[in-house]
């Protein structure tokens, strides 16, 4: 009987990959995930890595229509067909969204062992992916201005109902918690996504990601982190009114 929605979201975090194959890739590759808000220029950032020092962007596949903003390597797959590898264990990884009910996940031809990999990916993702068999795993956290995150919610939400809103919200709410408090055992660097810091952000993550250098967070990320956090019920208040 295939697995449902429901028993995938429940059981994300616990997945592993279960072919031999997949998990000796794996052992080789380096991933460096990129965790963090909604609309917070994760895009943006590995974006500029992948084209100034080569870093390879995992594309992914999803059960969601796809949007015309999508970046050219997320592809769409039936929920049908991405219950069946999550039950088969052939993903490399997965995660469900409750907000907008959707799928996304990752196979062995998305990634590249020659290549430090880079994605997005839901904070509650992290810890069940230092588990999963990658060579290292290096999280970037990222953060912004809470009134520049604020001027991208409002181009971001203006194609979204309140639903999809408040599930984007939701995750907001889980990755500045987990940037905060909820990954003291795992090693991980912050950035701040603004042009301004693009500069210093590279040099942060290189030596991070590329060195393995512990690269300790400042007081301007922390006091970035609290002041999202702040925010967030005005957000809501302003993007889920209802009329």
């Amino acid at each position: 009987m295939t697995l449902s929605f429901e028993e995938a979201a429940s059981s994300q975090n616990e997945y592993r990959p279960s072919n031999q194959e997949t998990l000796g890739l794996l052992s080789t590759i380096t991933f460096s995930p990129y965790v963090g808000p909604t609309a917070v220029g994760k895009n943006y950032l590995m974006a500029h890595l992948a084209k100034t020092i080569g870093y390879h962007p995992v594309g992914n596949m999803t059960t969601r229509q796809l949007r015309d903003n999508d970046p050219w390597n997320i592809r769409n797959k039936s929920e049908v067909e991405m219950l069946r590898d999550i039950e088969e264990g052939k993903l490399v990884q997965y995660a469900a969204h409750l907000g907008n009910r959707a799928l996304y996940g990752t196979a062995t031809e998305d990634y590249r062992a020659e290549l430090i990999n880079i994605k997005d990916i839901f904070a509650h993702s992290v810890e069940s992916l230092t588990r999963t068999g990658f060579g290292d795993v290096r999280p970037v956290c990222l953060l912004a201005p809470p009134a520049k995150w604020e001027q991208r919610l409002d181009k971001r939400f203006k194609t979204m109902d309140q639903v999809q809103r408040s599930g984007r919200l939701d995750e907001a709410t889980e990755s500045i918690r987990w940037i905060l408090e909820g990954s003291t055992s795992i090693d991980r660097v912050l950035v701040i996504g603004d042009d301004t810091y693009v500069h210093e952000n590279v040099e942060r993550i290189q030596a991070f990601v590329e060195n393995s250098i512990q690269v300790a967070p400042e007081q301007i990320h922390f006091d970035t982190a609290e002041q999202m956090r702040k925010s967030l019920p005005d957000l809501r208040a302003k993007y889920l009114t209802k009329g």
